[in-house]
C-alpha cells in the first residue's frame, strides 16, 4: 500500500497526459475519427438507483444471429449490439425519453498479444448503439464500423477512462464515485450502460 501511494502521483500524471494526448490527436484527426468521439447523452438509466431490482431473461437462437452476421459480413458482437440498440430505442421511445444522440455502451477488448498466451490484459472502450437510427440495417452497419474503430484503438495500446481510474487508490475511487452524480459519471466514462458478452461452452454441459 505504501509503495502504491508513493507511486500514485506519477502514475496518475502519466495517465492524464496520455489521455490528453489522445484527445488532441482525435481533434486533429479526420472527420470519421471525430465522429466516433460522440457525446454521451443523458438518459433515464444514468440516475441514482433505488432499492427495487428487476431481472428479465430472454433467448435468441445463435443460428439466427450467425445468419445475420454472415449476410452483412459483420461479427456476432456487432449483431448483438445492434439488437440491443434497437431494443433500447423502442423502450425509450415508448416512454418519450429517447435522446437525439445515440446511447453508448462499453465493451471489453483484449490487449493481449500473440506472445502473451496466458496474460490477462483487458481494457474497456466505448462504442455506439446507434439508437438514433430507425433502420435496423443502417444501425448494424454503424455499430459495426464504430466497434471496429474502438477495438483497433484499444489494441494499439491506447489508454482509456478505466486505466485512469485504476491509477487511483481504491479509497480515492470510492470517494469520487460517491461524490460524482450518475449523469456526470456517464459523461466521463463515455457510455450509458454496460453490455457483457461471454462465450459459452462449445459442448453440452450438464
Amino acid at each position: 500500500a505504501a509503495r502504491h501511494l508513493v507511486a500514485f502521483p506519477l502514475r496518475a500524471a502519466r495517465e492524464i497526459v496520455t489521455l490528453a494526448g489522445q484527445s488532441v490527436r482525435t481533434r486533429l484527426a479526420d472527420g470519421e475519427t471525430a465522429r466516433q468521439r460522440a457525446r454521451t447523452p443523458a438518459t433515464t438509466f444514468n440516475r441514482d438507483i433505488g432499492k427495487e431490482r428487476g431481472f428479465v431473461f430472454g433467448a435468441i437462437a445463435l443460428d439466427d444471429v450467425k445468419a445475420i452476421k454472415n449476410h452483412f459480413d459483420v461479427t456476432i458482437n456487432d449483431v448483438l449490439l445492434a439488437i440491443i440498440g434497437g431494443s433500447l430505442r423502442r423502450y425509450l421511445s415508448a416512454d418519450g425519453n429517447l435522446p437525439t444522440e445515440s446511447l453508448r455502451t462499453s465493451i471489453a477488448v483484449s490487449q493481449r498479444t500473440d506472445d502473451e498466451m496466458f496474460a490477462n490484459k483487458v481494457t474497456v472502450v466505448g462504442t455506439t448503439l446507434a439508437t438514433d437510427l430507425d433502420d435496423p440495417v443502417e444501425r448494424l452497419r454503424v455499430v459495426s464500423q464504430d466497434a471496429a474503430w474502438a477495438k483497433a484503438e484499444a489494441k494499439s495500446g491506447s489508454d482509456g477512462f478505466m486505466e485512469l481510474v485504476a491509477a487511483f487508490p481504491p479509497l480515492a475511487v470510492g470517494a469520487m464515485m460517491t461524490m460524482t452524480p450518475p449523469e456526470m459519471f456517464s459523461q466521463a466514462a463515455g457510455y450509458n450502460l454496460i453490455v457483457s458478452n461471454v462465450r459459452g461452452a462449445p459442448i453440452p454441459m450438464y
